[in-house]
Parts: C-alpha cells; sequence; structure tokens
C-alpha cells in the first residue's frame, strides 16, 4: 500500500489505483483458481464413483465364478461316482462271464464297453477337475482386481476430499480480499475527497497572501516566509489563517 502522507501532500493516487489494480487481478486468479480446483474434485468425485461400480462388478463377477467353481467341483463328485459305479458294474460283468459260461463273449463285450465308459467319465472327472481349478484361480484374480479398485476408489474420494478444501480455502481467500479491496477503495474515495479541500483552502490562502503582497513590499520579498509565518500563527489563534491574510 503507497504512503498515505506523500498521496496526500503530492496529489497523485495514481500508486492506490495501481495498487487496487494489483488487487483485483489477484482476486479474479484466486477466483479462477477456485474454480479449476471444484472442477478437480468433481472429475476426482467421477472417477471414485467409476471405480467403485467397477469394484463392485469385479465383485460380482468374483462371486458368479466361485458359484461355477462349485458346481464343477459337484460334477467332478458325480462324474467319479458313475466312474466307480461303471467300474463296480464292470468287475461284476467280469465275474459274472467268468462264472456263468454263458454268453461270455457277449458279457466281455459289455465288460469292455463299461471299462470304455468308465474310462471316459474318468477323463471327463479330470477335464472337469481341471476346469474347476481354472475357475478358482479366476475368481481369487477377480477378488484382487476387486480389492485394488475398492483401494483406487477409497483413494479417489480422499483426493477429492482434499480438493474440496482447498477449493473451499482459496474461495475464502478471495472473499477476503474483496472485502480488502472495498475497504481500500473506500479509503481512496475518502482521501480524494481531504485532498481536493485542502487544494481549495491552500489556492484561497495563496490568493490572499498575493493580493496583501500586491500592496506591502515588504511581504512581496518575503513571501514565503510571511506566508509559513501566517500558518504558523492561524496554528495558535481561532481565526483560520484565510482569515489572518486578510
Amino acid at each position: 500500500m503507497p504512503n498515505i502522507i506523500s498521496v496526500v501532500l503530492t496529489g497523485n493516487v495514481s500508486p492506490l489505483t495501481s495498487a487496487l489494480a494489483q488487487g483485483a487481478a489477484q482476486l479474479g486468479a484466486f477466483g479462477a483458481k477456485a474454480q479449476r480446483l471444484g472442477a478437480q474434485a468433481q472429475a476426482s468425485a467421477a472417477q471414485a464413483n467409476r471405480l467403485g461400480a467397477a469394484s463392485q462388478q469385479a465383485a460380482a463377477q468374483a462371486g458368479r465364478l466361485g458359484g461355477q467353481a462349485e458346481v464343477a467341483a459337484q460334477r467332478v463328485n458325480r462324474l467319479g461316482a458313475q466312474a466307480d459305479q461303471a467300474a463296480q458294474r464292470s468287475a461284476l460283468l467280469a465275474r459274472q462271464a467268468e462264472s456263468a459260461g454263458r454268453g461270455a463273449d457277449q458279457l466281455r463285450r459289455q465288460a469292455e464297453q463299461a471299462a470304455l465308459r468308465a474310462q471316459q467319465l474318468r477323463n471327463q472327472a479330470q477335464g472337469a477337475a481341471e476346469a474347476s481349478a481354472r475357475l478358482r484361480a479366476e475368481a481369487a484374480g477377480a477378488a484382487e482386481s476387486a480389492a485394488r479398485l475398492r483401494a483406487q476408489a477409497e483413494a479417489a474420494a480422499d483426493r477429492t476430499r482434499r480438493l474440496g478444501e482447498e477449493a473451499e480455502r482459496a474461495a475464502q481467500r478471495a472473499q477476503r480480499m474483496q472485502l480488502g479491496m472495498q475497504a481500500a477503495a473506500a479509503g481512496v474515495a475518502l482521501l480524494a475527497v481531504g485532498l481536493g479541500v485542502a487544494v481549495v483552502k491552500a489556492v484561497s490562502f495563496e490568493a490572499k497572501m498575493r493580493q496583501v503582497a500586491s500592496i506591502d513590499e515588504h511581504v512581496r520579498d518575503n513571501f514565503a516566509q510571511m506566508s509559513q509565518a501566517v500558518l504558523d500563527l492561524a496554528k495558535e489563534l481561532p481565526q483560520s489563517a484565510d482569515v489572518l491574510a486578510e
């Protein structure tokens, strides 16, 4: 803030005007910064929402894969039971073929078919077990992905909160600067009024002293000293300088 006394003595209010312009520019910059921070906070909140939705989808996928893994495990158990039953039937048919002696060829073919069916069932059970293991691995990966997305969503929400707080602080600072600018403008107006009154009085006093100097050679030769003497006398007497000059 420029020196108020120098402004009053010189009558130059340009420094105050420049200071007010600089304050207005700073106020605009703080307002723009508050808007940018608000936009960043909104974008961060939208990202947090998207990450939260992705986390929920990943968790749902993990649940579905877990259910599929359980279904595959149940199928493996059923196929294993069927394989055991086929093996038992094959053994029974083999025993019947050996003991009966009749229809040995037919029973042997049935036994071979049952053994082949049992092998097929074993292969299916092995394939189902491998599929079940893959599904379990996919479910575990989906659960890990859901956990990472949840952590990212929480980090984005925390960043949104910090940006909101920073934007609020910037807005408060801009408001304080605006109030300071308004107070400074009011001070400049009052200073201009006082300066105008002082200039008018000074012009009136000098005119009256010039009038006295025109008729008094001593006053004319010592104009500055006489003017100061009248001003000093006005400080001690109840009359103003204009009255004493008259």
